[in-house]
């Protein structure tokens, strides 16, 4: 390996084993929550081997930087967006039909926490995020995918939003997409193919209107800190618009 390129391994390791510490005592405990050997974690910090781009996206996520910052020790905060690194914001719950629970959180993995989005604007930083965890929302939201939502209080609701409905059994929580119609004033939820038609209930609360979709693809993988850098790591994808409703909060 070129010394240049060695040196730049070198110190993406440094900044690598710094933010580790900053999240996690000891490479033990990293690599328990990122679901990876430790001895994969100590060569990673040690620049003795280079880093695959997924376990560099996991790193980002896991300790909270930036993929900037890590490859190149830009300062940029958690939210903070530039051409390179995107946006980074959290997802704030999961949707999975006959799921309730009280943490809409739990099941979200230490690096599912957080999403990076290549070339996204900062517009979407009012938005909440979540992760759809089956496939009750197919063909329109498949699983996996992350959806964009703008609170029921701040958006207009309109006949005809797929929005998120929060439904309340015994003090738990299930979260679910809805198509939403209204009728004289009337609210009623449905499936998104327009099955299981009803009006809205004491036990559900439309969480928010849905604006926009992303799906994670993951490229084959590569090694970081050789000479072809990648500017960013390996998951990105456009931003999809649902329905013409776009990311401005403000939208009637």
């Amino acid at each position: 390996m070129a010394s240049g390129s060695r040196n730049r391994l070198l110190e993406i390791a440094e900044r690598l084993k710094e933010a580790r510490q900053a999240k996690f005592a000891t490479a033990a405990e990293a690599a328990r929550a990122l679901n990876m050997n430790p001895i994969t974690v100590r060569a990673h910090e040690s620049g003795q081997n280079g880093i695959p781009a997924d376990a560099f996206a996991d790193y980002c996520h896991a300790y909270d930087v930036t993929p900037n910052w890590l490859m190149r020790g830009t300062s940029l905060s958690r939210y903070e967006f530039d051409r390179v690194s995107g946006l980074r914001l959290p997802v704030v719950g999961i949707v999975k039909a006959g799921s309730y629970v009280e943490d809409a959180t739990a099941s979200l993995r230490e690096t599912e926490r957080n999403l990076d989005i290549p070339g996204a604007n900062d517009t979407l930083a009012g938005m909440q995020i979540y992760q759809i965890q089956d496939n009750h929302a197919e063909p329109q939201f498949s699983d996996g995918t992350h959806v964009f939502v703008v609170p029921g209080d701040q958006i207009r609701l309109r006949d005809g939003d797929a929005v998120l409905v929060q439904k309340t059994r015994a003090g738990l929580k299930e979260i679910t997409v809805r198509r939403l119609a209204m009728t004289e004033g009337t609210l009623s939820l449905s499936a998104l193919d327009g099955s299981n038609h009803h009006p809205l209930t004491e036990a559900e609360l439309v969480i928010g209107v849905i604006t926009a979709a992303y799906t994670l693809v993951q490229r084959p993988p590569m090694k970081l800190g050789l000479d072809d850098v990648p500017t960013v790591a390996s998951l990105e994808t456009p931003l999809e618009t649902i329905s013409g409703r776009h990311t401005r909060a403000n939208n009637t």
